[in-house]
């Protein structure tokens, strides 16, 4: 197996741990690699956005009918 071969096994076995739900910090223990650098190399590939991440936080946290509006309009404003 040539150089090229276990570089393109390496990336590959990462982007499917990674796609799978696999946590950063195991990965890069896995391959041997600081969590910094997997996160700057693989970043694109975890699987929610940060609209997805803010949903999800907003539904744990109770907040008032008109927080929840301004916050919302906030986000929209911005972008999110």
């Amino acid at each position: 197996m040539t150089t090229g071969s276990l570089h393109i096994l390496r990336h590959t076995h990462a982007t499917l741990a990674l796609t799978n739900g696999v946590p950063l910090h195991v990965l890069a223990a896995r391959i041997g690699d600081r969590a910094e650098t997997v996160l700057a190399n693989y970043a694109h590939l975890l699987p929610t956005s940060d609209a997805e991440t803010a949903e999800q936080v907003a539904a744990l946290v109770p907040v008032s009918s008109s927080f929840a509006k301004e916050a919302q309009t906030c986000m929209v404003a911005s972008g999110s």
